[in-house]
């Protein structure tokens, strides 16, 4: 059972991990790596990129747990 199953269970709203993307795509750029370019013009107040927050952390203390699951989980 993947970590959105287990906080489904445990009575938290259905969680997906839909990202949402304008008139942008991801590309290699030469001598740079990839990055998010244009694929029209954009005219100003377009959103490009919109993502759920795939972690939330309501105590300072539990952050490094946190970060290390993730981690681990998309590592597999």
């Amino acid at each position: 059972m993947n970590i959105l199953q287990k906080l489904s269970r445990r009575g938290h709203p259905t969680w997906t991990t839909q990202i949402t993307m304008g008139p942008v795509r991801i590309t290699e750029i030469p001598g740079t790596g990839r990055g998010m370019v244009a694929t029209k013009k954009i005219a100003e107040g377009i959103l490009l990129l919109c993502s759920k927050a795939f972690a939330v952390v309501f105590e300072e203390k539990s952050v490094p747990d946190i970060v290390i699951k993730i981690t681990d989980k998309l590592k597999k």
